[in-house]
């Protein structure tokens, strides 16, 4: 009988490890989605998708433009609202919308623009951070969360939350400054499917201010030739750079 109780305990899935420190929490993040060589092989991903203001009756096809080291591009179009544009070229962040015309990122908003594009984020975070200090688990969605809050090497403290079991980013809140001042930001993330060898967010719901947008990602691309003009700023962007 006791030989049948040890095999039994033995054939049994060992508890995860409890993890310790920030560090080791992004680590098994990256380990869980595929490995830092999986990321390694990534230079540039095109995501397409939907984004959803319920509340506000708006809904816009979106095309999302990546590339190492650090450029990024968000193209979305709303009917009755046209084309709203914002990006980083690595040096310089913008937005553009028939509204409110061009726009330059400036101080703390250019520096959170450069920070979002780094296109290795997960392997490179400490180009970026100073810290990543665990504080504790917290519940999120009923599930214990690892709760990592990451200090930029400029700008303020943002956490992070991990699922404890599978390992995978969950939530995100930060703050971030916009020309309207310092808005707090609650992003919740999901829908997790393997693209280009790891695993790849596909569901966001970002709050700011109280109003809620969904973004769904119908499709992931890797290391596709992109278009010469996917990083260049609109001419009315390039404009007022001129000045």
């Amino acid at each position: 009988m006791k030989s049948i109780v040890c095999a039994i305990i033995f054939l049994l899935p060992a508890a995860a490890a409890e993890l310790k420190t920030g560090d080791a929490v992004l680590d098994h993040f990256v380990e869980a989605t595929g490995g830092t060589a999986a990321y390694g092989k990534m230079h540039n991903t095109v995501m397409k998708g939907t984004m959803t203001m319920a509340a506000m009756g708006v809904k816009g096809a979106v095309t999302i433009y990546a590339a190492e080291p650090n450029k990024v591009s968000m193209v979305t179009e709303i009917a009755g609202v046209g084309k709203i544009v914002e990006g980083s070229d690595g040096t310089n962040g913008w937005t553009y919308s028939a509204m409110q015309g061009p726009q330059l990122k400036k101080g703390e908003e250019l520096n959170e623009s450069l920070r979002e594009a780094l296109f290795h984020k997960e392997t490179q975070w400490k180009s970026i951070y100073a810290s990543a200090e665990l504080q504790g688990t917290e519940d999120f969605d009923g599930k214990a969360a690892y709760k990592v809050v990451m200090t930029p090497k400029s700008g303020k403290p943002e956490s992070n939350y991990y699922d404890k079991e599978s390992g995978l980013m969950v939530h995100h809140k930060s703050i971030r400054s916009t020309p309207f001042g310092e808005i707090p930001v609650d992003v919740t993330i999901g829908g997790y499917r393997k693209d280009c060898g790891v695993l790849l967010p596909h569901s966001m719901t970002q709050t700011v201010a109280g109003q809620k947008i969904d973004l769904e990602i119908d499709s992931i691309q890797c290391n596709v030739d992109l278009p010469a003009d996917a990083f260049a700023p609109p001419a009315e962007v390039k404009a007022l750079m001129a000045k």
